[in-house]
């Protein structure tokens, strides 16, 4: 499919300025928005890559993300979902790694413009603990759409990591962001069950399993796995017991928030 980007973008952002993108072939600047920015550039193979900022626009980081992208087509032009590419660097950020979704994940002119839809990825400056590269295309969305929101070029990285739980005292038990939490008693086969249930989870609630794991013995525990696919096992035996790879460790309770920050960035 071969397009003239320039004319499109016209036609789908009629009041916006397209203006050429300086030092990346075939590449165009515009503001959707107020607080909206967006730079789309025409690979070699006529796919798309766009990246969108909101709020703050950084020149430099877009057109490192852009050439980045550009270098890695035919990476980006194959994915099925996504891709995860490290190797990625910009002057004055910490960002490491370079993602890429296709129009399934991001929904990029899904209704405005199917057939530009196909050839679009949308591109994302990224940080490589947030990312094992064997998220399913639903966990995929989930972090696209509600985890890491990659508009924010000023965002801190949001480490991929997987727990498991219960707790005894508390009744809370392990389910996933997009499951609907199950209702009723904390009982011996949901705590069986969900020893095998590892979901998405953020920092603070997995701060919070952590904290009100304190004090309580028995079968009570948290799992975590972080994005190299590592596991740890952490339980309440007068202080904080961590096992990993056969190993137990002791802890108390301002060591194992140091621990955690190591074992999941």
């Amino acid at each position: 499919m071969s397009i003239n980007l320039k004319s499109k973008l016209t036609s789908l952002y009629p009041n916006a300025d397209i203006e050429a993108f300086k030092d990346v072939p075939n590449a165009f600047y515009y503001k959707p928005s107020s607080k909206l920015f967006k730079a789309d550039a025409l690979s070699k193979g006529g796919f798309v890559f766009q990246i969108s900022a909101r709020d703050f626009f950084d020149e430099n980081l877009v057109r490192d993300c852009l050439l980045f992208a550009l270098n890695h087509e035919e990476e980006i032009a194959s994915l099925k979902d996504y891709v995860v590419i490290s190797g990625f660097k910009s002057k004055g950020y910490a960002f490491d790694t370079l993602v890429a979704v296709s129009s399934d994940i991001s929904q990029t002119y899904k209704v405005e413009d199917p057939e530009l839809s196909l050839i679009t990825r949308k591109i994302f400056p990224a940080y490589k603990c947030e990312f094992s590269g064997k998220e399913t295309a639903k966990e995929m969305m989930y972090l696209y759409t509600k985890a890491l929101h990659p508009s924010d070029l000023k965002r801190e990285p949001n480490p991929l990591i997987r727990i498991s739980y219960t707790n005894i005292k508390t009744q809370g038990f392990t389910f996933k962001p997009f499951e609907k939490k199950p209702r009723g008693p904390l009982t011996d086969e949901i705590i069986k069950e969900k020893k095998k249930d590892r979901g998405i989870s953020s920092v603070p609630s997995l701060m919070h399993a952590i904290e009100t794991l304190n004090g309580v013995e028995g079968e009570s525990y948290v799992d975590i796995e972080n994005y190299k696919g590592e596991l740890a096992n952490i339980k309440w035996d007068k202080t904080y017991i961590v096992k990993t790879n056969d190993r137990e460790k002791k802890f108390t309770v301002e060591e194992i928030k140091e621990w955690i920050k190591d074992f999941i960035y």
